[in-house]
């Protein structure tokens, strides 16, 4: 048979013969990400914090979070990954991958820590909810160590 004669055959045996071929190039990706579903996570600190306090965030500032998954290349499903935060005055943003947070503080902030959460679905067939361990992240007083004046008094010197 001539590479020709390929032509010459019905558009729809054609057809047939590429979708079973994209069914089977589905098969063995789907096969490939089943292989690698995250068992684990954990949070940690990837920036944000002050010299001397390896973990935490300076009032006023932002601080960014990452998960790593375990195993190293162990995959989610992007859109069930969910981060919680129990300061409502602090503002979250994660990226689209749902592994790096950004938590912007204000310096109006009263509390002294906030806790970080992560979950999200594995890719493993059927999908396992994957948690990792809540994070207590310290917020410490406004940057170079002040705290903002709330009153002022005058006084006599000498």
């Amino acid at each position: 048979m001539s590479r020709h004669e390929n032509f010459e055959r019905p558009a729809y045996e054609l057809e047939e013969r590429l979708v079973k071929a994209l069914e089977g190039i589905e098969r063995i990706l789907h096969r490939l990400i089943e292989r690698h579903p995250a068992t684990a996570a954990s949070i940690s600190q990837i920036s944000g914090g002050t010299m001397g306090v390896p973990f935490g965030i300076v009032l006023g500032n932002t601080g960014q979070f990452q998960v790593t998954l375990s195993p190293s290349n162990g995959a989610i499903t992007p859109s069930t990954a969910k981060w919680t935060c129990d300061d409502p005055s602090a503002t979250i943003t994660p990226d689209a991958t749902g592994l790096l947070l950004a938590v912007a503080t204000t310096t109006a902030d009263t509390a002294t820590s906030l806790n970080l959460g992560w979950s999200a679905m594995n890719t493993a067939v059927p999908p396992v909810l994957i948690t990792a361990p809540s994070v207590n992240v310290p917020l410490t007083g406004a940057a170079g160590g002040t705290v903002p004046a709330t009153a002022a008094a005058i006084g006599q010197l000498g």
